[in-house]
């Protein structure tokens, strides 16, 4: 698991070909990390909301030690696939993403979780690293107004 916040070089990669960036909407996908190169997203083998925080605690481990494979897209590319599934997706009544450490987010995080009624899924790394990113200055204006 790596020690550090959520970033490509965590994992080694061969290139596989092309695969249609609808495909990164399905169930099981989800954000790993964010740079300035892009996004990283990664599969898992069950759908991610079987990661919520009643099943697992935290879902940073599971998004680096369960992945089956790793895809990657660049900012621009990320920004417009947002934007499109902004207008199509239906989420849950309630979905609570939290990312505090020692700050009992995980007992608040599973008094409001209700299976088919809200879903909690704690400590996303991609969320620590746009929040850190975000205050060391690493990314630009114009890449911090986009998210």
């Amino acid at each position: 698991m790596p020690a550090e916040i959520a970033r490509r070089e965590d994992f080694v990669t061969a290139d596989d070909g092309f695969i249609s960036v609808e495909v990164l909407t399905g169930p099981n996908w989800s954000v790993y990390s964010l740079d300035k190169k892009g996004a990283l997203f990664v599969e898992m083998p069950k759908p991610i909301s079987s990661y919520s925080i009643e099943k697992c605690p935290f879902i940073y481990p599971h998004l680096f030690e369960d992945s089956i494979r790793v895809a990657e897209i660049d900012l621009k590319t990320y920004f417009k696939f947002g934007d499109e599934l902004e207008s199509d997706y239906k989420p849950p009544k309630c979905l609570f993403f939290t990312n505090t450490a020692r700050s009992a987010s995980t007992l608040f995080g599973s008094m409001l979780h209700h299976e088919g009624h809200s879903t909690v899924i704690s400590e996303h790394p991609a969320l620590s690293t746009i929040a850190i990113k975000f205050c060391q200055g690493y990314l630009s204006e114009k890449v911090r107004k986009n998210f």
